[in-house]
């Protein structure tokens, strides 16, 4: 039996080993940095947790691992959560674990695409279902390209990188560490545009609420163990740097370079719930989300996991 001391608790809490596995979806980008520590450092363990982590490479495929049965959580992006909600409404967040700036947009000067408007016509590489595909259309609309303008390919973000420095693909919509990749097999030959307009977006945990009724402990627990991470992320700088380098297959120079410990703090803000009907409006204008009211969803955030483990980190506007 373990006991522990959670934040803003005043009794010591018992975490002995709970029943059963939890299989959770993550992803094998720098996106999913707090669980990676969390799983490679043995937090879940110590909290009592069996784990059965599994890494993919987009939030979208997590999202389909989790609707299958297959997965209890998932770490997905929160374009993904909005697009599901729709046909899913029993999803709920537990979390957001980060908080990033990383989406660009990349074309092969090679080619003459030199600049936004050149992208007519041409081949671009987007993960469908997923946040490129929002900050995409949004880039493309703010230089007056039109949707049915450019040739989409629907490709996974490792099978894009591929293409594009093959020259398969004209331009692809990438984040990292992805779209480090790309600049390193093109060097010169790549044009590279920020395609975010300053608005971070969140990775956030996700799970059904049916599951959440039944494993309420799991999932705070789960939550404490990202706690940890994160805290231990703050106080390892360096190692944390080698070990995500080493888990996410990413060079020195990417993770000197690109990967930002300030990205990896678990909450729950107004800026996701801001970022999310954002989101939902251009579902709606694109034709994709069906126009069936306001989702509030504040109904569909898991407060009581974020509220015992770390409730100075809920910024929801109540």
């Amino acid at each position: 039996m373990f006991l522990f001391l959670l934040p803003g608790c005043e009794q010591s809490q018992d975490f002995s080993q709970l029943p059963g596995v939890i299989r959770f979806a993550s992803t094998e980008s720098d996106a999913g940095s707090l669980a990676l520590i969390a799983n490679n450092r043995g937090f879940f363990k110590q909290n009592g947790l069996d784990v059965d982590f599994r890494n993919y490479t987009s939030g979208k495929e997590a999202m389909d691992v989790l609707l299958a049965g297959e997965s209890d959580l998932a770490l997905v992006s929160d374009f993904v959560f909005v697009r599901q909600l729709s046909s899913s409404s029993d999803l709920k967040i537990i979390a957001s674990i980060a908080t990033l700036q990383t989406v660009r947009l990349y074309a092969r000067k090679d080619r003459g695409i030199d600049r936004p408007e050149k992208l007519i016509d041409r081949r671009i590489g987007v993960t469908l279902g997923s946040t490129g595909e929002f900050f995409l259309s949004r880039y493309l609309a703010s230089n007056g390209i039109p949707w049915e303008r450019v040739i989409l390919k629907n490709l996974s973000p490792s099978t894009m990188v591929e293409m594009l420095t093959k020259g398969e693909i004209d331009a692809a919509i990438a984040w990292q560490p992805f779209g480090y990749q790309i600049r390193q097999n093109l060097g010169d030959q790549v044009m590279e545009w920020p395609a975010q307009e300053s608005q971070g977006f969140h990775f956030i945990v996700i799970a059904k609420g049916t599951w959440l009724e039944n494993h309420a402990r799991h999932a705070k627990r789960v939550l404490l163990a990202l706690f940890q991470a994160e805290t231990w992320l703050g106080k390892n700088l360096v190692e944390a740097r080698f070990l995500i380098g080493d888990l996410i297959k990413a060079t020195p120079s990417y993770m000197n370079d690109v990967w930002d410990p300030a990205m990896y703090r678990m909450n729950l803000s107004q800026s996701l719930i801001a970022m999310m009907v954002a989101q939902k409006h251009w579902g709606i204008s694109q034709g994709i989300l069906e126009e069936n009211g306001l989702t509030n969803y504040r109904d569909h955030l898991w407060l009581k996991g974020l509220e015992e483990v770390k409730p100075n980190a809920i910024s929801i506007i109540r």
